[in-house]
């Protein structure tokens, strides 16, 4: 065997077993609350009984405030609103944006023992709760591709189009001279 394909095989073998290492870590298939599908974790803060106290007021807590400063979330306006088992912390809306009531609830907060979990919805969260009435398309696949991600697609067209043109400049036959 020449070395050339010793290298490429062994490639090849530690790709597949990066692969499957990274599969172990994939959710199963159609479970709403796994932590892709539902929210991540971003940090944990301690949790006094005055945080808990402006929490329960409806108020977002000095602390609370920074930490969410630090992963690069700022907003003038931030509101709490208790869930039963958890806070929402979210943003207040006027009501002719989006033609809606509805605040964006970017974050939620889990107490747990003396520490406040604060998790950031994900991105699948937001669409299934918006997506027909800020896009007007039911389908929720067809509003992310066509209207989130216009451009995105758009680019992604461009680039596929152009590489078949390429192929077929490359493969077509020249007539007889």
């Amino acid at each position: 065997m020449k070395p050339l394909h010793v290298v490429g095989l062994l490639t090849v073998f530690l790709l597949a077993c990066l692969f499957f290492y990274v599969l172990e870590d994939v959710p199963s298939f159609g479970d709403p609350h796994s932590p892709a599908n539902e929210r991540v974790l971003l940090s944990k803060i301690n949790a006094s009984p005055q945080i808990i106290n402006e929490l329960n007021e409806g108020v977002v807590p000095e602390v609370l405030r920074s930490e969410l400063e630090k992963r690069g979330f700022y907003a003038e306006e931030l509101s709490v609103m208790h869930k039963g088992d958890h806070y929402d912390i979210y943003i207040p809306t006027n009501e002719s944006e989006f033609n809606t009531k509805e605040p964006e609830v970017p974050f939620y907060l889990v107490v747990a023992d003396d520490a406040i979990e604060i998790y950031r919805y994900a991105p699948a969260v937001r669409y299934e709760e918006r997506v027909e009435e800020e896009c007007g398309v039911p389908n929720m696949v067809t509003a992310i591709l066509a209207d989130y991600r216009g451009y995105d697609t758009l680019g992604e067209t461009t680039v596929i189009f152009t590489a078949c043109v390429a192929v077929i400049l490359l493969l077509r036959r020249y007539g007889r001279l």
